[in-house]
């Protein structure tokens, strides 16, 4: 489990708190062909659940949750930017959620890198 993880499940969360769907399946499915679906990257992409989904917001759904690591934002860091980018919505009224997972990963970011610098001292470096 590293930082590419935390990334997904991010995207993963904004992914249902956006389209009221699962990325993967639906309530009640088998969970061995949602499973699957996963291994396989099967992803949904959000405009095809919601009419009217934001582009941007999708673009960046959609690099959070790519299945390889190397094609999701290296760093929360990079993510709270793109959304950051998303001030301006397209008609969704999706700003304060925007807001809120700006905060979240800004919060994050410092809790991270409060933990490296414990790491270091406590190794001795």
């Amino acid at each position: 489990v590293d930082l590419a993880c935390d990334i997904y499940a991010a995207g993963a969360v904004l992914y249902e708190m956006t389209t009221l769907h699962p990325p993967f399946g639906e309530p009640g499915q088998d969970e061995h062909q949602v499973l699957k679906k996963i291994a396989d990257g099967q992803l949904v992409a959000p405009r095809k659940r919601l009419k009217g989904y934001d582009k941007r917001l999708e673009k960046l759904v959609l690099t959070a949750m790519a299945k390889r690591p190397s094609k999701r934002f290296p760093k929360a860091e990079h993510m709270s930017i793109a959304l950051s980018e998303l001030r301006e919505p397209e008609q969704n009224g999706q700003e304060a959620l925007v807001a809120l997972l700006q905060k979240y990963f800004a919060q994050t970011q410092s809790k991270i890198e409060n933990l490296r610098v414990q790491a270091r001292l406590q190794s001795g470096l």
